[in-house]
């Protein structure tokens, strides 16, 4: 077995010594060791013993406590103009910097405020601009709607010769007429060669009545020509469009609640009956209430839209009755046939 480097050298292995305890090594000396601790112990406890002992309270002031007080009170008395002084200048201190933090507080509480309202006004206007955004993609959805519905229901009239091109719905916008009941969808069409539906009818202000049914309006340029609104509602009765037939109402002579009593007086309850003589006249919303009305009075031609005979009397006639013939009834109230206001057999007329 081959031998380490350090194996050739013969060195004995070197250990540390082993100190021997004080008291191990000399009892006498451990003795006086302990002996010198118990010494300083003793004088320790002395010295603290007289330090931290207190005098026995005296109630008696002596001499040199006065001389102590009054040289307080001297140094007192020195000191305290400057003492007011730093005092003073606290207290104005503190009182300006609580001042100055009042009105930062009121400053900022008006900012706040300020800018509070001014926030608010910015949303409450960008709400109202959404809403008319909102609003307007609405009517710009209806209104395509509108016109997607008009090119599949695309019609084609051939009135007197003239051609046009409508929709189901302008022409049934009017329930009641009779262009409404043709397109209804209840009775068989027979169209023409074109694919047109021909209508035996003047087709000079057949315009005119597609227009009034798209939007149901009568501009003024129809309503200021007596002889068009004439000729036009001749072919509103043809077509038994209400609208239209209100035009030959829309010029005549205003009577106002007033001019109906200057002309005719009230007698309420009165057995004397009142005759009337009101042909073409604008009677619309006039109140006829507490009068006893003629058998023999005529409202021929008159606008009574809205007019108030509900409480009027009607007396009776075997060879009279008042005429309502071609007058506009729209809304007019009148009392019950066989009420006391309106005796048996009264008619009142009301046809075209």
């Amino acid at each position: 077995m081959a031998q380490n480097f350090f194996d050739t050298f013969n060195v004995p292995t070197l250990k540390p010594p082993v100190q021997p305890s004080p008291a191990a090594a000399n009892p006498q000396q451990r003795q006086r060791h302990d002996s010198a601790d118990s010494s300083v112990s003793a004088i320790f406890e002395s010295a603290s013993s007289s330090v931290f002992e207190q005098p026995p309270h005296s109630d008696t002031t002596t001499e040199d406590d006065a001389t102590t007080n009054k040289n307080h009170f001297g140094v007192f008395e020195e000191f305290q103009p400057e003492w007011t002084l730093l005092n003073d200048t606290f207290r104005g201190r503190k009182e300006g910097l609580e001042l100055k933090f009042d009105q930062s507080k009121a400053e900022l509480s008006k900012k706040m405020e300020t800018e509070y309202e001014r926030l608010s006004k910015e949303l409450i206007d960008r709400q109202e601009e959404l809403e008319e955004d909102r609003r307007k993609f609405e009517l710009e959805t209806n209104l395509m709607k509108d016109v997607t519905k008009f090119q599949k229901e695309k019609v084609k009239l051939n009135v007197g010769g003239y051609l046009f091109e409508t929709s189901i719905t302008t022409l049934t916008r009017d329930r009641q007429s009779m262009l409404a009941a043709m397109f209804s969808g209840r009775h068989a069409l027979i169209a023409e060669a074109d694919g047109s539906y021909f209508i035996d009818r003047d087709g000079t202000h057949f315009r005119l009545i597609l227009n009034y049914l798209r939007d149901l309006r009568i501009p003024s340029s129809v309503t200021d020509d007596q002889k068009i609104c004439d000729e036009l509602i001749q072919e509103a009765r043809f077509y038994q469009i209400d609208g239209l037939l209100k035009l030959k109402w829309l010029n005549l002579p205003r009577k106002t609640q007033d001019d109906l009593l200057q002309m005719y007086p009230s007698r309420p309850y009165s057995t004397t009956p009142t005759l009337f003589n009101l042909v073409k006249m604008d009677l619309s919303g006039l109140d006829f209430r507490n009068y006893h009305v003629d058998p023999k009075s005529t409202f021929t031609g008159s606008n009574l839209e809205g007019a108030d005979f509900e409480n009027a009397y009607f007396g009776f006639d075997f060879n009279q009755r008042v005429d309502f013939s071609h007058t506009n009834l729209t809304l007019a109230k009148f009392p019950a046939a066989g009420s006391i206001q309106r005796a048996p057999g009264m008619l009142i007329l009301t046809m075209e």
